[in-house]
């Protein structure tokens, strides 16, 4: 059980999907029964625990939480950040405002230095252990962070190499390369997240951007820029605009169903309110 929730928690950091009510639920289990020990990862999941129990109201857990990452990491400005939160979550704004403040008044100059050490750092880890993914996932936010888009590309890359049936890493990669402005490449991506994880909202989400995009392209006459990876190579697919139209309908239709299912206490796609279809097949319309 204590894996199992531990992969659990590592599988969510991995995706950035927001489960706060999960993560609490694992994060309780794990601190009642100590199974949490002083890896590297269990310092990564006190981090997300006290996230999600700030999300949640579990303020006493977020506490516990910050209490053991304050032992392991003194006058640490990411560890004085998550006091923030917990104070926030507190309805203490005035308290919570005085630690941002703090944050601020720390010498720009010298977060960007600690940004770039941690980036070396990394890499010299990388370097020894290359099969890490999340080490290479680290990478690649913070490059991110830094809005250096083509080396996060590259590190997304990697992760695909080592992983190329996780549909969270294509899902990365197509954000990045839309990002980028490569658009023919992030569809690519996105069709690649939906034949992993059937009906995923974020990859048809943005199956239906591309499509869109690249439609509007053709309708005014642009020639269609191929889509490139962190090589500056071009992808070998094009797609025409017959191809494109079927995407965004596809696209457009399996959106309506999911949500329609979600929406729905019995998940009848037919018990979906007039009001519910209407308001989602405009917002689908107002996507492109």
């Amino acid at each position: 059980m204590t894996l199992k929730s531990l992969t659990s928690l590592a599988e969510i950091r991995k995706s950035q999907e927001r489960k706060p009510e999960l993560v609490t639920d694992i994060g309780e289990y794990l601190l009642s029964s100590g199974a949490l020990g002083t890896t590297e990862d269990a310092w990564l999941a006190y981090e997300q625990i006290c996230v999600a129990a700030c999300d949640t109201g579990k303020i006493q857990l977020a506490k516990i939480c910050v209490e053991e990452l304050e032992k392991k990491f003194p006058g640490s400005l990411r560890v004085l950040r998550l006091n923030g939160m917990i104070l926030e979550a507190s309805k203490d704004l005035p308290g919570a405002e005085a630690i941002y403040n703090k944050i601020l008044e720390t010498e720009p100059n010298n977060i960007v230095r600690d940004m770039e050490k941690y980036v070396k750092e990394l890499n010299k880890y990388i370097d020894t252990y290359y099969n890490d993914p999340e080490a290479w996932l680290e990478l690649c936010n913070t490059y991110l962070t830094l809005q250096m888009y083509p080396q996060a590309a590259f590190c997304a890359e990697e992760l695909l190499v080592q992983q190329p049936h996780n549909h969270f890493f294509h899902l990365k990669y197509a954000e990045i390369q839309y990002t980028i402005g490569n658009i023919e490449l992030a569809l690519q991506e996105y069709l690649r997240v939906v034949e992993l994880a059937t009906d995923y909202i974020r990859g048809f989400y943005g199956i239906k951007l591309c499509a869109d995009r690249l439609l509007n392209e053709i309708d005014a006459g642009k020639k269609s820029t191929k889509g490139t990876n962190s090589s500056g190579k071009s992808s070998k697919n094009t797609f025409d605009k017959a191809t494109l139209e079927k995407l965004v309908q596809l696209a457009a239709n399996r959106l309506l169903v999911v949500y329609y299912n979600r929406s729905s206490d019995d998940d009848d796609v037919d018990s979906a309110t007039p009001m519910s279809k209407t308001v989602l097949e405009k917002w689908l319309k107002n996507m492109s």
